[in-house]
């Protein structure tokens, strides 16, 4: 459940009543086993600790102004067992130097929680249709950042070649032109991708 909020200016949405959190904070198991179904990863996690008034900003998503920056809990689990040294990359996933956490919250919520026993507890399907679309949405919308940033970055390193270089011809000063107005037209998402680059 989503709720506007409001401050001196500033705006943001807020995650109110969360379906998973409420479940987490509600079981009693020690040990819960989170799955997620697509990426084939299965962890074990002990509760660990709560983060409380999270906010996207904080995070990748903050370095773009076409995201709206949401506020959110989340749960920590100390992972028990096995961590795959390709998981690290994932966003519920992180490291010290001993031992490995996971991060649970909406934007980090796996399809199934099990017990040990291997019984479904929780499926993602759970969640309130508002809420799985906002994640949906703002997924989606990254994977777009992203994708201009990349293709950004690519084109003003080709043009700098181009300009450059001593040979031109038609099809030189067609290319120039093609990629200034790529530049052109995504400065300001390519801009944001480029200070995510500098500060990640």
């Amino acid at each position: 459940m989503l709720e506007i909020m409001e401050d001196e200016g500033e705006r943001w949405i807020e995650i109110v009543d969360d379906k998973l959190l409420g479940f987490l904070y509600n079981i009693s198991d020690d040990i819960l086993k989170f799955v997620w179904k697509e990426k084939s990863i299965e962890i074990l996690g002990k509760y660990f600790d709560e983060n409380q008034s999270n906010y996207l900003d904080e995070f990748a998503e903050g370095f773009f102004e076409n995201i709206e920056d949401v506020g959110f809990d989340e749960i920590i689990y100390e992972v028990i067992g096995e961590t795959k040294k390709e998981w690290l990359t994932e966003k519920f996933l992180s490291q010290n130097k001993y031992r490995n956490f996971i991060h649970i919250s909406l934007f980090t919520c796996p399809d199934e929680i099990r017990n040990l026993d291997d019984e479904i507890l929780w499926k993602s399907s759970e969640l309130d249709l508002e809420d799985r679309e906002l994640v949906e949405n703002i997924r989606k919308k990254m994977e777009e950042n992203f994708k201009i940033g990349k293709k950004y970055v690519i084109y003003k390193n080709e043009l700098e070649k181009l300009e450059k270089s001593k040979i031109n011809n038609e099809i030189i000063e067609a290319k120039k032109q093609e990629i200034i107005k790529f530049l052109e037209k995504n400065q300001k998402i390519g801009m944001e991708y480029l200070r995510y680059l500098k500060f990640s």
